[in-house]
């Protein structure tokens, strides 16, 4: 497509990965002066309301916490409900402010006080998907004040400003129906005047969208509800990253599990992965909130996405001034697999590579792969030319070509069908793991 200016390249990985003095040292997982930790950004505790009454005693923070350090998670967000007063629903899904306050935020930050490992985050999930759609408030200091009612997502952004670390985006295919899309919109999108309002509004504040959340039957009352298998999902939604991404968006993917039961972590393999200085909570706002995140469906999985530019190494999730309407740059790729929660020996590469882009811009509905690498080898970075204009984006989706290493789920005409969609079965027939990473955006 004259995009393209050479093949891929393997250079040595050490003349791009040299640790700078001060960066953290962890075994397999550090890289360019920066390492990566695995974990979950949508979990529940006991202060849910939708949780059983009957296990109520055993899923105290604390103990979600403790399970998923224990289970080789690096950060865990318990993400407890809380409607507005006025929300319809079954039950009322709504945190008291003080029992957040003294249950689950004084609870995380004296657990990050006790472990240096670990990071305990206190979140929320506010909202209700029949009139649009759940929000996770990451960090969040407080609850959301009763002046802030059900769907008023404009008010809620505008107190999130000074309150949250940063926003998620959860299971973005549950938005509202009926008079209520055409009232309330996705996350609220139609109480702006416009699409570009909404963006400007709520950019800066919405850094993570959830296109993995669990398998089906994982959640509250499903027959794996309480499965500790780390079965492989069966869905996720690259799409709504894209159309969020060409909404104008500067957000990264995440993969989370919106457990309700006390296998936080463990009922799939699928993380939130991130790229942070130190094994600390403000390391890791900083990290989130700089977009070096990537979602991935095997918890060992490193992948290091960058792009070089006048002699300058950039991030994903960086925005890189071309200073022009079209430069050439060079594409760093490297994939490995990490000592992690499986100590899984086995070399899963090698992987296949794929670029997607953006080439018509904001608003523009053509992300799609422009090209794919196959064969690429475990830890060596590749280069890879690349011409691009200005107003365009590209991310990276890795697959493992040999990660069959996890049965759970499989069906029967799984290893014979290439198409990577759920078979005869209804189960799924690719069970080698992705991930998708941040972009990296092209200003001028």
């Amino acid at each position: 497509m004259g995009r393209f200016l050479v093949g891929l390249v393997p250079l040595a990985f050490a003349a791009l990965a040299v640790m700078e003095p001060n960066a953290p040292q962890v075994a397999g997982r550090s890289y360019d002066g920066l390492v990566v930790l695995f974990g979950n950004l949508h979990a529940h505790s006991r202060l849910s309301d939708d949780v059983r009454q009957q296990f109520r005693h055993l899923m105290g923070p604390q103990q979600a916490y403790t399970y998923a350090r224990q289970n080789g998670l690096d950060f865990l967000a318990l993400s407890d409900h809380h409607q507005a007063t006025d929300a319809p629903a079954s039950r009322p899904l709504r945190m008291d402010p003080v029992e957040y306050q003294d249950e689950l935020f004084d609870v995380a930050m004296a657990f990050n006080r006790q472990h240096a490992d670990f990071v305990a985050i206190p979140a929320i999930e506010w909202g209700t998907s029949g009139t649009g759609n759940h929000v996770n408030l990451i960090g969040a200091e407080a609850t959301p004040p009763d002046r802030i009612r059900n769907a008023d997502y404009r008010e809620l952004y505008e107190w999130a400003e000074d309150h949250v670390e940063f926003l998620q985006y959860n299971h973005p295919n549950s938005g509202p129906s009926g008079e209520n899309r055409r009232r309330v919109g996705n996350y609220g999108e139609n109480q702006y005047a416009s699409t570009a309002d909404f963006v400007a509004a709520v950019d800066d504040l919405v850094k993570t969208m959830s296109i993995i959340t669990t398998v089906p039957g994982g959640h509250i009352t499903g027959p794996d509800n309480h499965s500790e298998a780390k079965t492989h999902r069966e869905a996720q939604w690259e799409n709504w990253y894209r159309r969020f991404l060409n909404k104008g968006f500067h957000l990264s993917p995440a993969a989370n599990q919106d457990t309700h039961w006390r296998n936080w972590g463990t009922v799939t393999a699928a993380r939130t992965a991130v790229w942070v200085e130190g094994i600390t909570y403000d390391d890791l706002m900083d990290g989130f909130r700089s977009n070096r995140v990537y979602a991935t469906e095997d918890d060992e999985l490193a992948v290091a996405y960058q792009v070089r530019f006048d002699n300058r190494v950039h991030w994903m999730g960086e925005s890189v001034d071309l200073q022009a309407d079209e430069a050439d740059v060079e594409v760093l790729v490297r994939v490995w697999q990490t000592p992690g929660s499986d100590n899984d020996p086995t070399d899963e590469g090698p992987y296949t590579v794929d670029i997607v882009s953006d080439w018509d811009g904001v608003d523009g509905r053509r992300a799609a792969e422009w090209e794919t690498w196959e064969d690429v080898p475990s830890a060596t970075v590749q280069t890879i030319p690349l011409h691009v204009v200005c107003g365009e984006y590209i991310y990276v989706r890795v697959t493992e070509q040999n990660g069959q290493d996890n049965g759970e789920g499989e069906g029967d005409d799984e290893r014979d069908n290439a198409t990577g969609a759920a078979g005869s079965d209804g189960l799924r027939d690719d069970m080698n793991d992705s991930a998708w990473t941040s972009p990296i955006w092209f200003i001028c």
